[in-house]
């Protein structure tokens, strides 16, 4: 009677009398919870936020221009559900499907090499994160990049735990080489992953089977790389991102002497061949890079002209610096940047990228807040709300977990200096992923979006759990 009971709830029982949810129960309920707040999300927030710059690049692509500048990659994936569909909504139940996919197979990855004892509380905290059921929502490669990076710590930990064991299987080889692939080719900043990646294996002297690791990461990154650098721009003829895209904090910086009339020495007066003093000081904007990168070229003679007007003014290329990048390591809400971009309308993308070639009914759907809800519209503008009402607890939650850009760096940083001694090598491995993209972003980002620190965000709740067993005696029973 006993057993039927058991078997009738669908729990098991561990020899110290735990009660458990035997593995069929547990796999219906983490998908479940993964999926159905995110169908629920796509519902009230219909047809969802197509990103601005995904909607330029969408543009060009429907005209059959390949362009480079916002994944290539990702307009060919998202082409069909996008453009080809009644609505561009369609594309936001294919990207809930991805969410749902690489978190569930992530957790079941975590729980085999016995990092936790259940997929439920896991699922339960990314399928119900607010951060994440509004971004998942966004319509951009940056959250598909986010999936990977995901899938990409769970390997890792894979990896790690079962001392690099994991790598005899030719199906681990082909998930890591193939998932650092795709997320190259969508996102310029993410071949810094692979690199990092195998500048830690040397140290990890537990690790066994170095030598294929390094091979896989390095096939990973060198098809990544292949991929993106020869066949797009020689074999397809799309059209190579700028270079301007790396030159986000040196123009910052060029544009802020220009601004407050600082120093410009004769050795770096070529800088005027580019603008002339009053545009460049005009193109100066604390926050934001774009006006001053724009149009820029990177070249060795440029690099030089920077270098020289650095010298003659350290202190303005400080405070640029730290103006444009602080919002990713300060701990907090920083009002500049948040959600309202991302969530906004962007309408104006749609209609300069297509010239008005493409199908009407595509066009028809980008027509302001006309037929969106409540929630749609005021999206962006929730954390300045939540920020304002000043509720005790509620308030500072909001701004430690759900709008801290800087979250991700604090996370690894505690990790680094919290872990045990024996695993503090281990939990930055792990925490490869994550540290590289900010990195890139403190390197690269021409403004600190909500959006880009997205691309780590993801990862947060498989660094806080590993992080949790690298602090503490906890083992898995």
């Amino acid at each position: 009677m006993t057993e039927e009971l058991k078997r009738g709830a669908h729990f098991s029982f561990s020899p110290k009398g735990e009660r458990r949810l035997s593995s069929r129960a547990e796999v219906l309920i983490s998908l479940a919870l993964l999926a159905v707040p995110n169908i629920i999300a796509w519902v009230v927030l219909y047809p969802g936020f197509f990103q601005a710059d995904h909607q330029y690049s969408m543009g060009l692509f429907i005209r059959g221009e390949l362009d480079q500048g916002h994944s290539l990659v990702w307009c060919a994936l998202a082409y069909p559900f996008i453009y080809l569909s009644p609505s561009y909504a369609l594309y936001g139940l294919v990207q809930i499907a991805g969410f749902v996919t690489a978190v569930f197979f992530a957790i079941r990855k975590v729980k085999r090499v016995k990092v936790i004892k259940s997929m439920v509380p896991l699922s339960a905290l990314f399928g119900l994160f607010p951060t994440f059921l509004a971004y998942n929502e966004l319509y951009s490669s940056d959250i598909c990049l986010a999936y990977a990076l995901l899938y990409i710590t769970a390997l890792a930990i894979e990896l790690v735990q079962t001392k690099g064991e994991a790598i005899r299987s030719l199906s681990f080889k082909l998930q890591l080489a193939g998932i650092l692939a795709l997320a190259i080719c969508l996102r310029k900043n993410a071949p810094i992953v692979g690199v990092l990646l195998l500048l830690m294996i040397p140290f990890m002297g537990a690790l066994q089977r170095r030598r294929e690791c390094v091979s896989t990461i390095a096939c990973g990154l060198a098809l990544g790389l292949l991929i993106d650098l020869f066949i797009f721009p020689t074999v397809l003829h799309a059209k190579p991102s700028r270079s301007q895209e790396v030159l986000s904090v040196p123009a910052t910086q060029i544009a802020r002497v220009f601004a407050y009339e600082g120093d410009v020495p004769d050795e770096a007066s070529s800088l005027l061949s580019i603008r002339s003093a009053e545009e460049w000081a005009e193109a100066y904007e604390p926050f934001i890079a774009d006006f001053a990168k724009d149009g820029l070229n990177l070249s060795a003679d440029f690099i030089k002209d920077w270098a020289i007007l650095g010298v003659h003014n350290p202190k303005a290329y400080l405070y640029a610096y730290l103006e444009l990048e602080y919002p990713f390591w300060t701990f907090g809400y920083v009002p500049h940047a948040q959600t309202e971009v991302d969530f906004g309308e962007h309408d104006i993308f749609t209609e300069h990228s297509t010239k008005g070639e493409a199908r009407p009914e595509y066009l028809a759907q980008f027509n302001g807040t006309e037929g969106k809800s409540w929630l749609w519209r005021e999206l962006g503008n929730l954390p300045d709300v939540t920020m304002g009402l000043h509720i005790p607890l509620v308030t500072e939650i909001c701004s430690a977990l759900l709008f801290n850009r800087g979250l991700p760096l604090w996370t690894v940083a505690m990790g680094i200096c919290l872990s045990k001694k024996g695993h503090r090598k281990e939990f930055l491995f792990v925490a490869c992923p994550v540290l590289a993209i900010m990195l890139g972003f403190l390197m690269f980002a021409p403004v600190a979006s909500m959006r880009y620190a997205m691309e780590a965000y993801y990862t947060l709740p498989l660094l806080w759990i590993y992080f949790a067993r690298c602090t503490s005696r906890w083992q898995q029973a």
